[in-house]
């Protein structure tokens, strides 16, 4: 009998019963959150050359942990953080006296997905660059004073 013919019929109620046990479990498995590796390979369900799951677990064996993120909605990067010792090489290198060589170095060194080829460096908007420097920086431990500061807690 249907759950709308049930509820129709007085003295009947249908809350707290189970009318179709299969669908209410496959309800509940697409309740539970996904996996964030799986969540990451649904979005990029649309993207051209996206990595796959194997790409996925290969960067987090490599890396640890990696980001993933968005400039302007509608695009997404897939990084990594910067390790102390690639900053120190790239301070090095001279690449910290100039601000646009240094975003590039530091987005060649941390960018995972889409590869970071000089054609991706050339064909790119503008913002793009200085903000996924921005969003590498921030995740590798470079804050503002005020972050750093208001992160201090009493124990």
């Amino acid at each position: 009998m249907s759950q709308g013919l049930l509820n129709n019929v007085e003295g009947i109620s249908t809350e707290g019963t189970m009318l179709n046990p299969e669908i209410e479990e496959l309800e509940s498995i697409e309740e539970q959150e996904l996996d964030p590796l799986q969540e990451l390979l649904v979005t990029l369900e649309g993207y051209q050359n996206a990595p796959n799951s194997f790409d996925l677990e290969q960067w987090k064996d490599l890396h640890g942990m990696f980001f993933a993120s968005s400039v302007n909605g509608e695009d997404m990067y897939i990084w990594r953080t910067l390790k102390r010792l690639e900053y120190k090489s790239i301070a090095q290198s001279g690449a910290m006296e100039k601000q646009d060589l240094l975003e590039n170095s530091i987005v060649r060194k941390c960018l995972l997905w889409p590869h970071p080829s000089p054609d991706f460096f050339a064909s790119s908007d503008a913002g793009i660059i200085p903000t996924l420097f921005k969003q590498i920086m921030h995740k590798s431990g470079f804050v503002s004073d005020e972050i750093a500061i208001s992160m201090i807690r009493r124990v």
